[in-house]
């Protein structure tokens, strides 16, 4: 079975892809990871080691449109908890936890505020993003143009006319020279956070996303796009703390795609712990500090009051 290439019909008949790392045990801790813009499951995969030596099983899931998922017309954010749920159903989890990566969070927060604590512990988001706030790398200016002139609609067949026939090229080659050409234009900070891992953690994931069209990607975009506006939901909606989900965000504090400043904030109207580590970027809060944040999840998963004498 290759366990990066792993469908799932849903009871709507979309399909949905997810990929397993880390632990195979039965006994292993499940943790759904939710990919960030314009990728898909495999970005899971920079998780793999340190989850293998927590046991703990890491899924990582497609959303619609995104490598082996379905596209799913119309679709809006609140949606995307039922398919977790049916997921998790599928895989007879009862219970467990979300990492989120970037454009994730927003499908994270969604979830924290939809999903029953019994079935949801832990809510653990890094570098989260919102496209109306988002400050594009050199690779997605183009979309970003787009988005921000109120053309949103165009941004998945903009981005699938750049880069999507090159992804779907058998020969890779002038899709990983592309994305080379990109990572050269990015801060220091995040070019030495991806030395060595560059494949793993930023280009495959981006060449799945394309394995069919560019709507699925369009789609996401158009979701927290400013002529889309709202989630569905508002993050002052969502309820932490203790007896609810337990929600923590990390952060970059060189960050130049999501400023810290908004990450406070939105901590804030969340009520949740947020983490910054001040010498980080955007992309390398996954990479460098995933194991980290693992055992953070861990921790907070089986945490037991213990009730003090007299």
């Amino acid at each position: 079975m290759d366990h990066e290439s792993l469908l799932f019909t849903l009871p709507s008949g979309r399909s949905l892809g997810y990929a397993f790392y880390g632990s195979s045990s039965p006994e292993a801790t499940n943790i759904f990871y939710f990919h960030g813009l314009v990728a898909s499951r495999l970005e899971a995969a920079i998780l793999a080691t340190p989850a293998l030596s927590l046991n703990i099983r890491i899924i990582g899931v497609d959303r619609p449109g995104m490598g082996l998922s379905s596209y799913q017309e119309d679709r809006r954010i609140l949606d995307w908890p039922r398919d977790i749920l049916d997921l998790a159903d599928h895989l007879k989890i009862q219970q467990f936890s979300i990492l989120a990566y970037s454009a994730g969070a927003t499908y994270a927060f969604a979830c924290a505020k939809v999903i029953p604590v019994e079935r949801l512990k832990v809510v653990q988001v890094m570098g989260g993003a919102y496209v109306p706030h988002f400050h594009a790398p050199l690779f997605f200016k183009g979309f970003q143009q787009l988005v921000s002139g109120g053309a949103s609609k165009l941004a998945g067949s903009a981005l699938n006319s750049q880069w999507g026939t090159m992804a779907r090229d058998p020969d890779p080659t002038k899709f990983y020279a592309a994305q080379e050409k990109e990572l050269a234009g990015r801060q220091e900070v995040e070019k030495q956070s991806l030395k060595g891992v560059e494949r793993i953690a930023l280009f495959d994931p981006r060449k799945e996303a394309f394995r069919v069209d560019g709507k699925g990607v369009g789609l996401d975009i158009r979701l927290g796009s400013p002529d889309v506006g709202k989630w569905g939901f508002q993050l002052e909606e969502v309820v932490t703390g203790p007896g609810m989900v337990q929600l923590k965000l990390w952060h970059g504090g060189l960050d130049t795609a999501t400023a810290p400043a908004l990450a406070r904030e939105t901590a804030s109207k969340l009520r949740c712990e947020l983490q910054i580590f001040e010498d980080m970027g955007h992309v390398g809060i996954p990479i460098l500090k995933g194991d980290i944040i693992l055992k953070d999840t861990l921790a907070k998963m089986f945490v037991r009051e213990t009730k003090i004498p007299g």
